[in-house]
């Protein structure tokens, strides 16, 4: 009897052990995942919302993290503009889940089961206001981003935030609605501060507010970027077209420089226009109205690269644009002699010269806040050194020798018509073939829209000829400013006057080009459409008359100097 007893007793511990020690283990498995979030929300003065939210892991650097869904704080899946994500500071993969009956985005952050210290997701928000009267918007942000980690307990153990509001936008602070927060306005720095402690990630609370003032929806459907990489300078041209989605007129836009960029030119296709280099604003050469394109172009260089071997170098991209910007294009030129590589991201071509060595990159939904980074090697080339490349060299010192020698034979023999003929005649001359070859392709514009009117040619190849145009003009531009810099003053009067009647065609060719598109968009009928455009045609002519004949006075001027 004794000995059963002992027994039962025994196995009553032994019971009464276990489940204490699983239930311990099980309290311990469930323990919730603790993280601080800092979130740095801007708002920019085209409207749309860059925001970036840091989450830190404060209890699970043991733990091997495989599984991270995000749901970014967005009122709708239309809003979302672009998302990326980095581990330790690394870029992440991010895939998009597609839930059934729901609006909210939710993304899977994939992590090489690794231990996870640090998280960071930069998205971009559009469209996340309403208009309550045409000067004042309704702002409405989700506060807490939802996030769950491999199916356990996730808790917002400290969260910070800072809201800033562009200088042009007043905030009304009467108009503040943040529920189970604390949140605080810095009037000089245009700051709104919210902070909140011990939170659960499905927290969906919201906070209102109300902006006074008018913001410019400016979008860039179509952005373009070249970078020439050459020992000395890194030379940036960029082309960018820009929309007015907005109601009201829009006439000047800002745009995002380089610190570092120097000899910053900003241009269309009738020559510059005027910049702030301080605000980086761009001052359109006209009013911008609803649903119009404009496209201006963006030049500068940067510091030069050093190439050595086995070195990186990160480029990020786009530059300037500071709207959301639908279709991205890039081409990288490099010099064939430095053999560069791409890294990540890989381009989508790339093309051999004997010069150089071009990538070519295309990107959507991009913004300067979530530019992409290009990565690059560079390895110098190893030089072999054998009989052939020896009788090349030879080959071509020896060709060479023989152009400088009857180089100089034809310098001797033509020394004195050389003297009869100074620069600055060949330059003025060089001037008016410039001329004459922008005021045809300008005569062009105008018949290739009368022939797209009357249907003898076809949108496509329309479109193509008209773009092929405009890169002319852009190459006109730049050499008759060479030019120009280079002739003397007493020309300065013909040319200045000869600038003023082009800056006219210009302008008769814009309200053409308007005016056509509101026929082709059948905003005006045919007949108002023909008066107009006959109208502006004579002013054309007139113009286009009075410019040939500055450029014949000016050839005639030259013929009496020589003689």
């Amino acid at each position: 009897m004794k000995v059963g007893r002992y027994i039962t007793m025994v196995m009553i511990v032994l019971i009464v052990f276990i489940l204490s020690f699983t239930v311990s283990v099980e309290a311990k498995e469930q323990k919730p995942i603790r993280i601080n979030i800092e979130s740095h929300v801007k708002i920019i003065e085209s409207g749309f919302i860059y925001r970036v939210d840091n989450i830190s892991f404060i209890n699970c650097q043991e733990l091997v993290i495989s599984n991270i869904i995000f749901r970014p704080s967005v009122r709708n899946i239309s809003n979302l503009f672009s998302i990326s994500t980095k581990i330790n500071g690394k870029q992440a993969i991010c895939e998009f889940v597609h839930e059934l009956g729901t609006l909210n985005p939710s993304f899977r952050i994939k992590s090489k089961n690794e231990k996870i210290s640090e998280l960071t997701v930069s998205y971009t928000l559009i469209n996340q206001y309403d208009y309550i009267n045409q000067s004042t918007l309704n702002f409405s942000i989700p506060i807490y981003p939802i996030i769950q980690i491999d199916n356990k307990n996730v808790e917002i153990q400290s969260f910070n935030m800072t809201i800033s509001i562009p200088n042009e936008l007043i905030l009304d602070t009467n108009s503040i609605y943040a529920p189970f927060v604390k949140w605080a306005f810095k009037k000089p720095e245009n700051v709104l501060h919210i902070n909140s402690t011990n939170v659960t990630t499905n927290d969906r609370s919201m906070i209102f507010f109300n902006l006074i003032g008018k913001i410019k929806q400016i979008i860039c459907p179509h952005f373009e970027e070249t970078l020439e990489i050459g020992s000395m300078k890194v030379k940036v041209l960029a082309r960018i077209l820009v929309q007015n989605k907005g109601n009201d007129e829009v006439r000047e836009i800002r745009i995002e420089i380089p610190r570092n960029a120097e000899d910053v030119r900003v241009f269309d296709a009738m020559g510059d226009i005027k910049l702030d280099m301080d605000l980086g604003k761009v001052y359109l050469r006209y009013p911008l109205i609803k649903n119009y394109n404009y496209t201006f172009m963006v030049s500068c260089t940067l510091p030069v690269l050093d190439f050595k071997n086995n070195s990186e170098v990160k480029i990020s991209i786009p530059h300037f644009v500071l709207f959301p910007t639908i279709n991205t294009n890039i081409m990288l030129v490099f010099p064939s002699y430095v053999n560069a590589k791409p890294k990540y991201p890989l381009p989508m071509a790339i093309q051999n010269f004997p010069e150089s060595v071009v990538f070519k990159y295309r990107l959507v939904n991009t913004t300067a806040y979530n530019s992409e980074t290009l990565v690059v090697t560079y390895n110098e080339p190893t030089m072999h050194i054998s009989v052939l490349n020896v009788l090349r060299l030879l080959s071509l010192t020896l060709i060479v020798l023989l152009m400088i020698t009857l180089y100089s034979l034809y310098r001797r023999h033509k020394s004195t018509y050389l003297k009869l003929v100074p620069e600055h005649i060949n330059i003025v001359k060089k001037l008016c073939l410039k001329y004459e070859e922008k005021i045809s392709l300008i005569d062009e514009l105008i018949t290739l829209g009368d022939k797209l009117v009357e249907g003898s040619i076809k949108k496509r190849l329309y479109e193509q000829r008209i773009n092929t145009i405009r890169n002319d003009l852009v190459k006109l531009d730049m050499e008759i400013k060479e030019l120009k810099l280079m002739m003397k003053a007493k020309y300065a009067d013909v040319i200045n006057e000869l600038e003023a009647e082009l800056a006219k065609l210009f302008h008769i060719l814009e309200s053409i080009e308007n005016y056509r598109k509101q026929y082709l968009l059948k905003k005006i009928k045919k007949g108002v459409y023909d008066e107009l455009a006959i109208s502006n045609k004579k002013q054309f002519r007139k113009s286009y008359a009075k410019i040939l004949s500055l450029i014949k006075s000016l050839r005639e001027e030259l013929e009496e100097f020589r003689h």
